[in-house]
């Protein structure tokens, strides 16, 4: 069956499309690909598509001030630059109310990202089956968004989930209001979730209110620092799991390992 996007930026730059409605659609509703620039998708409808709602690639592209809804799909993803240099991709996904997404899985979640220097901020998501965002990286900035009733459909999740399996410095969770994620019976949701040793994540100033397993959620890993937090109604405010350091043989499989080769840990930029 073939599919098709609501709009694509192929090759475009410097384009702004503002108020359009994508409604109703076989595929994905608005997609960036990575030789898209500087163009941005503000103030219009992104409901009832069966794929993901925005796909946001290549560099300083921005979707903003939309309804995300209705999707069979994640809501949206957001990915670009490059991890290994540190080279931002410079892509922001603002203002946005992104909910009720995931209706072909109960896997789907609110907002994938990767890749490097990718801008979440000012949204508000709800209503998700699996994590409210999910993904890896370096340096992003996950700030001043708003999320409720995430992991409806899910255990072992969380509102954010960020598994980078080693180095995360430069990411920031901060200033987030994470309120009632649910989790599958009401079991082993978490608010800001920092797994598999990823390492070096600034979470500041977050208020989480009624979450059933670790509010700040921290497994393996060195180096997080989490500063004026508020916890409201909070089983567990702060969990932390062990270290499991680079070169111990018990270090997740040898992950941590992994990734440190995988972003050259030991040269620059990471060693300067």
């Amino acid at each position: 069956v073939n599919t098709f996007d609501g709009v694509c930026f192929d090759g475009a730059s410097n384009v702004i499309l503002r108020g359009i409605s994508v409604d109703t659609l076989r595929g994905n509703g608005v997609r960036f690909e990575s030789n898209a620039s500087d163009c941005m998708f503000m103030g219009g409808d992104i409901i009832n598509v069966s794929g993901t709602g925005a796909i946001i690639n290549g560099k300083n592209n921005v979707v903003r001030d939309c309804d995300i809804a209705y999707t069979g799909g994640n809501g949206a993803s957001i990915s670009g630059g490059d991890p290994v240099a540190l080279i931002h991709s410079g892509n922001r996904l603002e203002n946005n109310i992104i909910h009720d997404v995931g209706a072909s899985s109960n896997s789907k979640v609110g907002v994938t990202f990767d890749g490097c220097g990718q801008t979440v901020g000012n949204n508000h998501i709800y209503n998700i089956p699996m994590n409210g965002m999910s993904g890896s990286g370096m340096e992003h900035t996950i700030d001043y968004n708003i999320f409720e009733r995430t992991c409806l459909e899910n255990s072992d999740a969380a509102s954010v989930y960020y598994n980078n399996q080693g180095p995360g410095h430069g990411t920031t969770m901060n200033y987030n209001i994470v309120r009632d994620p649910v989790g599958l019976n009401h079991h082993m949701a978490a608010g800001l979730y920092v797994d598999n040793g990823t390492s070096g994540v600034m979470l500041k100033g977050n208020i989480l209110i009624n979450c059933n397993w670790g509010a700040l959620n921290f497994n393996c890993g060195r180096e997080n620092t989490a500063i004026n937090n508020v916890f409201i109604n909070c089983t567990i405010p702060v969990s932390m799991g062990g270290t499991k350091l680079p070169g111990d043989g018990a270090n997740l499989g040898g992950m941590i390992d992994k990734s440190i080769q995988k972003f050259r840990a030991d040269k620059e930029p990471y060693i300067t």
